[in-house]
């Protein structure tokens, strides 16, 4: 589809909902990508490589706003307040609308009907890492020190409610070894309690973690996703380890509910258009990302799946938030 083509579906769209007067500002009318982390990490990385694209392609301003805090759901109920006239969009992980449900006994929205699923963007491994605590070299060795330390046997992880949360409670299962869950308020404070030894073992996205690695400060011992990470071949997967364990991360985009099918349709063909460049494909790769990018249909079945395979693994772990 031409850019022209494109531009014209989007206005074509928002004319059945914008007045007159807003359709004649509407090209100075920022979008808005909303994000519930703080500046950093990989949803941010994506994000900001998006809205570059799309002031591009939209010749428009593209603000990335953060609005970090409760696992995302600061930044779903900030779009949940928005108009579906496509000026607003999240983008983040699957999280709040695969695990919150599990976890959240009132869970103040509905992760199916209050929001439109647009696409996926991008997937990405988490990994296994460990550090001068275990001094293993492999997964093998790690298991091995985890069997004869069963009482130092745990893993830190960014938080808690987090999909590394609950693949750590999985990989204890799945070896044997309770371990014990240390949640901390984000990625860089676990790392350096494995760099220090304080702690035997963490789980994180392999994006943040593979320079530690590389520099020998860390060992990542496997990674959680279908294959080999581009970004470590050398590394294998916990399935190659016959470990039945898998974790695949998304980074998606969701609308407000009730969007127009065919407002629908035209931003996801540009979301689409812009991750499928080989440009962004480049840039992705450097950062250990794949372009995964998928129909808004297909997001809702991801969606459905996620939620169903985590809730079996969040229930047997029996955690439960509050709020």
């Amino acid at each position: 589809m031409t850019l022209n083509r494109r531009k014209a579906l989007i206005q074509l769209a928002a004319s059945a909902v914008l007045s007159p007067a807003t359709m004649a500002s509407e090209s100075q009318t920022p979008l808005r990508l909303l994000l519930g982390f703080a500046p950093g990490g990989t949803v941010d990385v994506v994000a900001r490589m998006l809205a570059e694209a799309l002031r591009s392609s939209l010749a428009k301003s593209v603000l990335v706003e953060y609005k970090p805090g409760a696992g995302q759901r600061l930044a779903l109920n900030e779009l949940r307040r928005t108009p579906a006239d496509g000026r607003t969009l999240f983008v983040g992980t699957l999280s709040p609308f695969t695990i919150a449900p599990h976890i959240i006994r009132n869970l103040d929205y509905d992760p199916v009907h209050d929001f439109t699923p647009v696409a996926r963007l991008v997937t990405f491994d988490a990994c296994v890492a460990t550090g001068p605590a275990t001094g293993a070299n492999n997964m093998q060795q790690l298991i091995a020190w985890l069997r004869l330390n069963p009482n130092k046997a745990a893993y830190g992880t960014p938080g808690n409610g987090t999909q590394p949360h609950f693949t750590g409670f999985a990989l204890g299962q799945a070896i044997g070894v309770p371990m014990v869950h240390i949640p901390y308020k984000g990625g860089n404070l676990p790392l350096n309690d494995l760099i220090g030894g304080q702690i035997p073992l963490i789980i994180n996205t392999l994006p943040e973690l593979v320079e530690t690695h590389r520099s020998g400060k860390i060992r990542i011992v496997a990674v959680t996703g279908s294959k080999r990470s581009a970004l470590l071949p050398e590394i294998p997967t916990l399935h190659e380890l016959k470990i039945p364990l898998q974790a695949d991360n998304s980074v998606v985009v969701y609308a407000p509910s009730m969007m127009s099918p065919a407002l629908l349709k035209s931003i996801n063909e540009e979301l689409v258009s812009a991750v499928n460049s080989p440009a962004m494909k480049s840039r992705f790769n450097q950062h250990g990302l794949i372009a995964s990018p998928s129909t808004s249909e297909q997001l809702a079945q991801i969606q459905a799946a996620e939620k169903l395979y985590l809730g079996r693994i969040i229930k047997a772990s029996g955690y439960v938030q509050s709020e």
